[in-house]
């Protein structure tokens, strides 16, 4: 697994951050400054606590709320309705990535 990270600037101006990151590959024609960096141990550790839970309540929270919205809510406010549930969501996600791991 790995975290996608983009360095902009000249190569000369580029090569120098490379050196303070771990480095696997770089992709040099869609996106030539782009890097991937391995994820750390606790950040492993976090996705495998974490993924599947996630996944499981974002079925529970948005295919009832899809379903109830377009079918109660009028058009033109279907999108504010799910810009508020969808707020209340990156609110639970936040809460989620920046819990403490539990190392086993």
């Amino acid at each position: 697994m790995s975290l996608l990270v983009t360095l902009e600037g000249k190569p000369s101006l580029v090569v120098p951050k490379l050196k303070q990151v771990k480095r696997i590959s770089t992709l040099s024609k869609p996106f030539p400054d782009t890097v991937y960096v391995p994820f750390t141990d606790e950040e492993h550790l976090q996705l495998l606590q974490e993924w599947f839970s996630s996944l499981i309540a974002n079925w529970q929270l948005w295919i009832p709320f899809q379903f109830l919205n377009f079918y109660f809510v009028p058009q033109k406010l279907q999108v504010l309705a799910a810009n508020f549930v969808a707020l209340a969501w990156n609110v639970i996600l936040s809460y989620k990535a920046h819990k403490k791991v539990i190392a086993e």
